[in-house]
């Protein structure tokens, strides 16, 4: 696509687009997976900003982030001092990126036993990959190694003397 072409096509809403092109009405015919990282994006955003429709405010923000893998480890703060981005969308983004979260936790949490240095590896690997800073984990585990808790604390908030001293 030009960069004229998409120039235009980011000043114009999408109720104004052929009904075959929009986000919401692809995503319904053919399926999630024939959208770009952008258009789904652009359904959870609903909206643009003025000059710049949905889909151009969700490119932009894939670009600013590196891709969505920077985008789930954007911050309630980094979202919001993108222009157009108010509490409603990043609750929306924080919201979808809390089930994807979820979802990857699921399968560890049906097996749930931690019985050697690998399957502790596969667990964290899978609840820490986006964080953007050091998290200290406190894992529980009863008796027959069964996680039972998983506690997170920033860092900053340990008194390491205490700890390892």
């Amino acid at each position: 696509m030009s960069s004229e072409r998409r120039s235009e096509e980011e000043h114009l809403h999408i109720k104004d687009w052929p009904e075959g092109d929009r986000p919401r009405e692809m995503l319904l015919e053919k399926g999630a997976a024939s959208l770009s990282d952008a258009a789904l994006l652009a359904i959870l955003l609903r909206t643009g900003r003025q000059g710049q429709n949905a889909i151009a405010l969700a490119r932009e923000m894939i670009n600013r982030f590196g891709g969505l893998n920077g985008l789930m480890a954007a911050t309630q703060e980094d979202l919001l001092e993108i222009k157009g981005i108010g509490k409603a969308k990043v609750a929306h983004i924080l919201a979808a990126m809390e089930i994807v979260k979820r979802q990857l936790r699921q399968p560890l949490a049906k097996i749930n036993i931690i019985e050697n240095p690998q399957d502790l590896f596969e667990y964290l690997r899978v609840s820490m990959r986006n964080l953007s800073r050091e998290e200290f984990r406190l894992l529980h585990l009863n008796r027959s190694k069964h996680l039972i808790g998983d506690r997170r604390r920033d860092g900053h908030d340990i008194i390491t003397s205490s700890l390892f001293g």
